[in-house]
């Protein structure tokens, strides 16, 4: 069905609820999200970068955006189809960004009257994605043309790095071993390129200070995580080994001309400066986890209990006062998982913000006086705020998404869980929009690593999978995150030992805690809710997409209490990905398939290997035509259990669509394809032919699948 087609779709009615209409799956494809932002030097103005769906143009819009703090004007001064990379240009009145408006994605300065000037380009930019002609980029982008990839000013403005791709010549040879297994996970040829760092003082010339092949990820995907300290630059660069990367962190100064390795603790990047000048960090496990902040000397200043993590990279930063006395960094709460900013001083003071929701994408004044930040949750559309730093008073700006004012709002709890493993983990339950306390409701499962927290309608988390309509339709909803590895010890040791092949801990034991442990929470969190009478126990579904899908497919091919699932791109953890995958399957399974060694621990995890134990229908939406995921696939339709892959079509015959669905007519079809997929499978509700392409196919699979359970 077209994508069009779809964008009224809500639940059963559109019923009202104190003049509030339902939910659409156009609501969820619009939804606006804030990827950046950045505070003028006067601190008068604030600019912010807007991403979103467009269901009309079916692509998606980037928008930069300057609002006065003083009147609450917000003008839109740039529109593209990327931006990214938004910073106050040091010392001016203008901000700097990457964009692409026509030449590809170049580096520009904007004032706050729009006017737009190039700072840098690449003049032959490179197509970026999963194409034919590209190479490969970030998993939520759509196809891109980059020259700049990324930049970072000196502290006073009078220095730049930046790093751009560079063609190289095209002269096809054969490839050999390593290099074929490389492109066979992508089925098409990739465009030779380097990547160029250079450095450019005031008005000066650029200055080419390195160069790296494609291959390097932290230069190609990183910029070399740059970073000035005073006239000095760092960068990285990594080293593909048979079992592990190996990262190398260099310095650069214009006075010597030269770059030599770091050693030692210099060799990490953007290091987390506190009050006291040393490096913060949060040690310890669980409830005795602490801040702390360790000086170059060895000196310890101990800033007390923290159940959370520092500048994480989904909401990340860190602002210090001219005297350095003062520090704000942002945070992520992991016992109520949620984002904030934390003010530590030299004299001993700490006090984190207090807000509903999230306070994220924050920036703060050179005096760290004032600041803007995006406060949203799970409930709450996305708004501008500021912050008083002194008073910690958040007071609003400007609303960003209006619209969603007028849509019923949905109740969001907060939940942990602990399971049968001793283990805890973090979620929160939608309720469905009419509960009746005496009434069983079907329930689906959603979860993705650990994105479920206070964000509004996050892509991160729910992916395909339209929670809102769910609710809506009568079913209960949970939001999972993984058992957090900043719990414990053995967890930490874990997730260490797969992705550094396997070193630390057997794979038996990874396997546990790594994906039966999840299972485990899935299965108390489900047994809470049936015990509370909440649940009907024969209508349980699970969703998840990426990490999630890994979930899914172990979940529902291990636990008797899922009906139905719906897997996301995925593919790991199946024999057909070993090749691509040599030194994390070292962690889970101790090596290759096919050796006596390791087929008990195929046997015990890979979905495939066990697709006769599943217990209900499955659903995987694909992005790419992954191995892993038509091997799960054919071994499920070889034992007789109900099963669909679909795989989504790019934006021409030539390109795939994103790990992270970014064209808004395949967003659309896919969650009104788990819309029918789960009532059909937990409910016996079936839509029209109309509604649900498949939905056919879908009855004759069940009438197999009754037929087969009857034998049993």
């Amino acid at each position: 069905m077209a994508g069009a087609a779809l964008a009224g779709v809500a639940g059963p009615a559109a019923a009202k609820d104190g003049g509030r209409r339902d939910w659409s799956i156009a609501d969820i494809v619009e939804a606006p999200s804030v990827i950046d932002l950045a505070l003028s030097r006067d601190g008068s103005e604030v600019a912010y970068i807007l991403r979103r769906g467009d269901v009309k143009e079916n692509r998606e819009i980037f928008e930069l955006h300057v609002v006065s703090i003083a009147s609450r004007l917000d003008r839109i001064v740039a529109t593209s189809s990327w931006l990214g990379a938004l910073k106050l240009i040091p010392s001016q009145d203008a901000w700097s960004v990457l964009g692409d408006f026509g030449e590809g994605v170049q580096l520009y300065r904007f004032d706050r009257s729009g006017t737009r000037i190039t700072i840098a380009s690449q003049p032959d930019p490179v197509l970026v994605g999963s194409a034919d002609g590209a190479i490969s980029g970030m998993g939520d982008n759509p196809l891109v043309r980059f020259g700049v990839t990324s930049y970072r000013w000196r502290s006073d403005g009078r220095a730049l790095f930046y790093s751009v791709l560079e063609r190289q010549k095209s002269n096809p040879k054969p490839l050999f071993d390593a290099a074929v297994v490389e492109v066979s996970s992508r089925r098409r040829w990739e465009p030779t390129v380097n990547v160029q760092f250079y450095v450019r003082e005031s008005d000066n010339k650029p200055v080419a200070i390195h160069s790296r092949p494609g291959s390097d990820i932290i230069a190609r995907l990183l910029g070399g995580d740059a970073d000035w300290q005073g006239e000095t630059l760092y960068f990285s660069t990594t080293d593909d080994q048979e079992r592990a990367s190996r990262v190398t962190r260099w310095r650069w100064s214009a006075s010597r001309g030269v770059e030599r390795p770091v050693a030692g603790e210099n060799a990490a990047s953007d290091s987390l400066v506190g009050p006291y000048g040393g490096a913060l960090s949060v040690h310890g496990y669980g409830a005795d986890r602490r801040i702390i902040e360790t000086s170059v000397g060895g000196s310890v200043h101990d800033y007390g209990p923290f159940v959370g993590t520092l500048s994480d990279p989904r909401s990340p930063g860190i602002w210090r006062s001219p005297e350095g006395d003062r520090v704000l960094v942002s945070v992520r709460l992991l016992d109520s998982p949620r984002y904030s900013i934390l003010l530590l001083t030299k004299d001993g003071r700490r006090q984190l913000y207090s807000t509903e929701g999230s306070l994220t994408r924050c920036s703060f004044d050179k005096d760290l006086q004032t600041g803007a930040c995006i406060q949203q949750g799970l409930a709450r559309p996305p708004r501008l705020v500021s912050v008083d730093v002194l008073t910690g008073r958040v007071r609003p700006i400007a609303d960003l998404a209006p619209r969603y004012d007028a849509l019923r709002r949905l109740r969001f709890e907060p939940r942990s869980w602990r399971n049968a493993m001793g283990y805890a983990s973090t979620g929160f339950i939608v309720w469905p929009s009419r509960y009746v306390a005496t009434k069983r409701y079907p329930l689906i499962v959603i979860t993705h690593g650990s994105d479920a927290d206070e964000q509004f309608v996050s892509g991160g988390l729910q992916w395909n999978y339209p929670l809102q309509l769910f609710a809506q339709r009568g079913y209960i909803v949970a939001l999972v995150n993984d058992p957090s590895p900043h719990q414990s010890a053995t967890l930490t040791q874990a997730a260490s030992a797969w992705s550094n092949c396997g070193e630390g801990m057997p794979p038996r034991q990874v396997q546990d805690l790594e994906w039966l442990n999840g299972v485990a929470t899935y299965e108390a969190l489900v047994r809470e809710l049936v015990d509370a009478g909440a649940v009907d126990p024969t209508q349980v579904g699970i969703a998840g997409y990426s990490r999630g899908s890994q979930m899914v497919n172990v979940a529902i091919t291990n636990s008797n209490v899922f009906r139905a699932a719906s897997s996301g791109d995925g593919g790991y953890l199946e024999p057909a990905a070993w090749r691509f995958n040599r030194c994390t399957y070292a962690g889970v399974f101790g090596g290759g398939p096919g050796k006596a060694s390791t087929d008990d621990l195929y046997r015990r995890l890979a979905p495939s290997y066990r697709a006769g134990n599943a217990t209900g229908a499955i659903l995987q939406q694909m992005a790419e035509p992954r191995a892993g995921a038509v091997d799960f696939y054919q071994s499920l339709r070889d034992a007789g259990v109900p099963a669909q892959i679909t795989l989504y079509p790019g934006e021409s015959e030539a390109s795939d669509e994103t790990h992270f669905f970014h064209i808004p007519a395949n967003r659309m079809t896919a969650m009104h394809e788990n819309l029918c997929w789960f009532d059909f499978w937990l409910r016996g509700i079936s839509g029209s032919p109309v509604e649900c392409p498949r939905i056919g196919d879908w009855k004759e699979m069940a009438i197999d699948w009754r037929n087969r359970k009857s034998r049993e």
